[in-house]
């Protein structure tokens, strides 16, 4: 037996297990939940039936209310239970909800029946889509019958962040959220190869250790396959859409429908997760770490139940999307070392840092001691998340200055402090600049200059910094100033090997 038909009998075999555990789910609702217009509740309605009998069963009553489930129990054993013990209260049997019960069980098996079950799934399929691109994140309001698209180019362009860019992407699913449990039977998977796989190649091998029927397997297989199918190409009248010239004279044009990459969007989401994951847990990465500031978002469908018909994906992501800029680049300057400055924070300035620093400016003025504004945590984390994205924006900047080629500040005009230079060209192999920077506390004088720059910035007529203030901010860029410092100084000290 080749390995791919081993994954083929583990992928039938978990075939079967994904359509039991859909049965035991419903059979798990029908014991535990409250009934729904007279029917279901079943363990409610017995609770009530005997509590309307008997008060002698009120304490045996409130136990079993009150019992909670074993941690190594599963819950449908403990619902069993449970109605086992509610059955033996009474001393004539409450035969209509035991019928219920029975009834509502015998249809629930007969659904799930395992060739039945199939049968429905391989013919409602079609409900939903398998799609890169959604119509419905484009408007909240567009039927989810417009057409959407799955990607298949493979030209990837180096300069272009486009689906096709992406190395594994998440396939999204749209259309009838009350078919999605028989789609997700197309995820089910064995040593990296999926349902979703066999159903595309045409391979009928799972199925057919079920079958033991090749026409039926093959009709299986025809009907998931209705999940790749495209619809017939549409729009909507809300769609957003471009009308592109082709031929100026004939009056000729293209039309272009944008569409909303959603598998491009849950990408960025799950990369945006991950490295605020790491900064919450203070985590080292040898990535790359990309910040984005001020990244707009937009919500669309946000409720829970209205966003369910939208995609699985946008269910994922809560109905969030980024939305990113498509301004023209803005020109910028050459970068020059800050020769003529006596302080590197001279030339820190950008829209970003003034509006944290208005931030906190506000923020301050409205507890005006420093001791009331940090009291509470929530108070202290606004103050923490301010100051450290001006630090950020300070430590990118040293950064930007330091990738300049090393030795600029061995210049007889220069008028930058001793410190500063320190850290600004910390890869001048200069014996007598290394053995000051390394024996003198330069990073506790750029501390204290980062919290003088800071005070100055926030001061007006409403605010006037006090020396606890110069304190925290002193305190609040010695550790990532230290952090951001240990690799600058391990390559420093490989140099200086390197030059002997």
């Amino acid at each position: 037996m080749s390995e791919r038909q081993i994954d083929a009998e583990v992928i039938a075999m978990k075939i079967k297990e994904y359509i039991v555990d859909r049965m035991q789910s419903k059979e798990l609702h029908l014991l535990k939940d409250k009934p729904k217009d007279g029917k279901g509740g079943i363990i409610h309605k017995l609770i009530a039936r005997v509590e309307s009998l008997d008060l002698s069963n009120n304490e045996k009553i409130e136990y079993i209310k009150k019992q909670k489930k074993p941690k190594e129990q599963l819950d449908m054993d403990f619902q069993k239970e449970k109605y086992e013990k509610l059955i033996a209260l009474f001393s004539v049997p409450p035969h209509e909800i035991i019928d219920e019960y029975h009834n509502a069980m015998k249809k629930i098996s007969n659904e799930h029946d395992i060739f039945l079950w199939l049968d429905q799934a391989a013919k409602r399929a079609g409900g939903r889509k398998y799609a890169t691109h959604i119509a419905k994140l484009t408007h909240s309001n567009i039927s989810t019958s417009a057409s959407s698209f799955y990607d298949k180019d493979f030209n990837i362009a180096p300069k272009y962040l486009t689906t096709s860019s992406i190395a594994k992407k998440d396939i999204d699913i749209t259309g009838n959220a009350g078919v999605s449990h028989y789609v997700s039977l197309l995820d089910i998977e064995h040593n990296g190869n999926s349902l979703r796989d066999y159903v595309l190649a045409d391979d009928t091998s799972p199925f057919d250790y079920i079958s033991n029927n090749m026409e039926i397997s093959k009709k299986w297989i025809m009907g998931f396959k209705q999940v790749f199918s495209p619809n017939k190409p549409c729009t909507h009248s809300l769609a957003k859409q471009v009308f592109f010239p082709i031929c100026a004279k004939s009056y000729h044009y293209n039309l272009l429908v944008p569409l909303v990459s959603s598998s491009l969007a849950h990408n960025f989401h799950r990369l945006k997760k991950k490295i605020r994951e790491i900064a919450i847990t203070d985590k080292y990465t040898n990535n790359i770490v990309a910040r984005l500031p001020n990244n707009a978002v937009i919500k669309v469908t946000a409720s829970r139940d209205a966003h369910r018909n939208v995609s699985k994906l946008h269910v994922d992501r809560n109905g969030e999307l980024n939305l990113f800029s498509t301004r023209p680049p803005i020109w910028q300057s050459k970068i020059k070392p800050p020769i003529y400055k006596k302080s590197l924070f001279s030339d820190i300035h950008n829209s970003t840092i003034a509006t944290e620093i208005d931030y906190l400016r506000d923020f301050l003025i409205r507890f005006k001691k420093l001791d009331i504004s940090i009291k509470k945590p929530k108070r202290k984390q606004h103050i923490d998340r301010w100051v450290n994205n001006i630090i950020d924006e300070c430590l990118f900047y040293v950064g930007t200055i330091q990738n300049l080629p090393s030795g600029w500040s061995k210049n007889d005009q220069i008028k930058l402090k001793k410190s500063h230079q320190y850290l600004l060209d910390p890869y001048r192999l200069d014996e007598d600049f290394q053995s000051e920077r390394h024996n003198r506390d330069w990073q506790s004088s750029i501390c204290i200059d980062f919290a003088q720059w800071l005070n100055y910035r926030l001061r007006d007529k409403e605010f006037t910094p006090q020396a606890e203030h110069t304190r925290l901010w002193k305190r609040m860029l010695e550790q990532p100033l230290r952090e951001y410092m240990e690799p600058v100084e391990e390559k420093i000290k490989q140099m200086m090997k390197e030059a002997v």
